[in-house]
């Protein structure tokens, strides 16, 4: 494991304590464990594409979220419920 996916987990951990941590540590958090349990399936074209989409939300927010609204909708949160 390279030493920013570790630093990832460190983060992660310090989120998943909850009460104290960092708005970015519970975010952290929240992603990791969201990549942990639905991550298993994709196939590797999926997990590029995924990388892809990373980079150009931290990167490019505005159009990205635009973009991926176009797909998937607004109410995408609707779905996983």
């Amino acid at each position: 494991m390279t030493n920013e996916a570790e630093h990832l987990l460190r983060v992660a951990q310090r989120g998943s304590r909850g009460k104290g941590a960092s708005g970015g540590e519970l975010r952290a958090f929240r992603i990791v464990d969201v990549l942990r349990r639905e991550l298993y399936g994709l196939d590797e074209e999926a997990l590029r594409g995924l990388h892809e989409l990373i980079d150009s939300l931290y990167y490019d927010p505005m159009d990205t979220r635009d973009t991926v609204a176009e797909f998937i909708g607004d109410e995408s949160q609707a779905a996983l419920s």
